[in-house]
C-alpha cells in the first residue's frame, strides 16, 4: 500500500475547502501513521503551466507546508486530472513495487481525485478513499459540500474505490488486522450456551476460539460475520448485541476483534474449515485451549451466562 497524496498546493489548500480544518487535520494524521508505519508517502503537484501562477518556480505551486513531504519521499508532477496518467510515471513506479493498493487523499474531490480514483480502478488498483481526507470548492455549478457528498457517498462506492472511516484508514496504515467474532448462543437474552470451533489450519491449528473472520475493507463487522460464518458453518445468524473490541498483540500482527452475541437463524453449523466444535456451558468454558485474544473474552461472557 501507498499513501497518495495529491495535489495539495499552497494555492488551493486553505479555508475556502469544505470541511477545511478536518480535512488538514485528517491528512495530517494519515501521513503520520504512514511514515510511523513504514507505508511510503507519495506526492503529486498539478502544473498548469508557465505564466498561469501555478507552476514549477512559483510559491502557490509548493506543497502545502503541513503536509511536506521528507527528504527521500517521491513527488510526480502532472499536467492532466489523473495522477496515474502514463505522462506522469507514477503508474510505472507503483508497478515495478508490485503494489496493489493506493489509499488516495487531496485535492479536488470534483476534478483531480476523481480522475485518479477511476484510473486507479481501471489500472486494477484497490482504491481507499478516507472519510474527510479530500475535499473541493464551490463552482458555478455545484456546492463544495454537496459535490463532496456525491463522490465520496454515491459514485465512488461499490464502484470504484473503497470508502472508509478514519479509524478504518488508521488501522490498514498500521497493518492491524481487523476481525469479527460471533459469540453464537442458545439464547441471546439468556445465553446458557455458546458454540465455539477448534482452528483446523495454520500456526494455531487445534485452538479453540470463536466463529467469524476478516473485515473487508469498507465491510461493516455486522455484515463481515454474517458472510464468514455463511462460508465456514453453512449457516444463517441473526447478529445482536456489540460486547466489546478486543485488541491483542500477536508476534506477527496486531488483532482488533470486534465481538457480538448471535443465534443461528437458519441452517446446522456445518464444519467446513473447522477442526471440531462444542456448544459450552458456564461450567465448561475453560475446558478447551482458547487462543489468546478469544481467551480475554471468556470472563465478560461468563458473566452473561
Amino acid at each position: 500500500m501507498i499513501l497518495l497524496v495529491v495535489d495539495t498546493q499552497k494555492g488551493i489548500t486553505d479555508e475556502r475547502l469544505h470541511h477545511f480544518e478536518q480535512f488538514r487535520d485528517n491528512i495530517k494524521t494519515l501521513i503520520f501513521e504512514a511514515r510511523e508505519n513504514g507505508v511510503e508517502v507519495v506526492y503529486v503537484r498539478h502544473d498548469d503551466g508557465p505564466g498561469t501562477g501555478f507552476s514549477v518556480g512559483d510559491d502557490e505551486f509548493a506543497i502545502f507546508e503541513e503536509f511536506a513531504p521528507r527528504k527521500g519521499e517521491r513527488i510526480f508532477d502532472k499536467t492532466v486530472n489523473s495522477a496515474l496518467h502514463e505522462s506522469t510515471g507514477l503508474a510505472t513506479y507503483l508497478s515495478e513495487k508490485e503494489e496493489k493498493q493506493i489509499m488516495v487523499v487531496g485535492l479536488q474531490t470534483d476534478f483531480c481525485i476523481d480522475a485518479t480514483i477511476k484510473s486507479g480502478f481501471d489500472l486494477g488498483y484497490q482504491m481507499i478513499v478516507p472519510a474527510y481526507a479530500n475535499s473541493t470548492f464551490d463552482n458555478a455549478y455545484i456546492k463544495k459540500e454537496v459535490s463532496y457528498h456525491y463522490y465520496n457517498e454515491f459514485i465512488w462506492p461499490k464502484r470504484y474505490a473503497k470508502c472508509v472511516s478514519m479509524k478504518e484508514a488508521a488501522a490498514l496504515l498500521r497493518g492491524v488486522v481487523r476481525v469479527a467474532a460471533a459469540i453464537i448462543c442458545d439464547d441471546m437474552k439468556a445465553p446458557s450456551k455458546i458454540f465455539a470451533t477448534a482452528k483446523g489450519y495454520g500456526e494455531f491449528q487445534g485452538k479453540w476460539e470463536f466463529p467469524g473472520g476478516k473485515i473487508e475493507v469498507g465491510e461493516q463487522p455486522e455484515d463481515a460475520l454474517r458472510r464468514e460464518v455463511r462460508e465456514e458453518l453453512d449457516t444463517e445468524i441473526l447478529v445482536g448485541d456489540f460486547i466489546t473490541t478486543i485488541e491483542y498483540d500477536y508476534p506477527a500482527f496486531h488483532l482488533s476483534m470486534d465481538c457480538f452475541l448471535a443465534q443461528v437463524k437458519k441452517g446446522s453449523l456445518v464444519l467446513r474449515e473447522a477442526k471440531e466444535s462444542r456448544w459450552l456451558a458456564k461450567n465448561e468454558l475453560y475446558e478447551v485451549a482458547w487462543l489468546p485474544a478469544d481467551l480475554s473474552l471468556i470472563e465478560m461472557i461468563e458473566k452473561r451466562m
